[in-house]
């Protein structure tokens, strides 16, 4: 599954852009919809900021590299950029 199965259109291009330039080790804040535990999904490289658990919606940060691995996850419905262009430093090595 590729990145572009459950992501928008936002997340999309950063990722191409981190792919085409090499910074895959940077990161971006999310939004992500997901059902279940999001227990697995922060273990998969998912920085949780706030987690609403009733409706399944969390906002956060992944490097880029963690995406493929993410929207792979089963709990995963949608991947969303949090503020369009906007990276997370505190996520880049």
């Amino acid at each position: 599954m590729t990145v572009s199965a459950r992501s928008d259109h936002g997340f999309r291009e950063q990722y191409r852009a981190a792919l085409e330039t090499g910074r895959l080790a940077d990161g971006a804040t999310l939004t992500l919809h997901f059902c279940g535990d999001v227990r697995p999904i922060v273990a998969l490289g998912f920085t949780l900021f706030s987690v609403d658990l009733e409706r399944g919606w969390a906002a956060g940060g992944a490097k880029y590299l963690a995406a493929e691995r993410l929207v792979q996850h089963p709990g995963v419905r949608w991947l969303a950029v949090g503020e369009e262009n906007q990276t997370v430093g505190d996520l880049r090595d």
